[in-house]
């Protein structure tokens, strides 16, 4: 007998507009405010 985990991450996938890990913020401008986060 096998044991099998199924994982599934949301929410890792890259999006034009969107900051990614590598620090490239695509088309959203991170000097507009509505794009930061607290």
């Amino acid at each position: 007998m096998t044991d099998r985990l199924r994982l599934t991450i949301l929410g890792c996938g890259s999006s034009p507009g969107t900051p990614r890990i590598t620090g490239d913020w695509g088309n959203c401008d991170p000097d507009n405010p509505r794009n930061r986060r607290t």
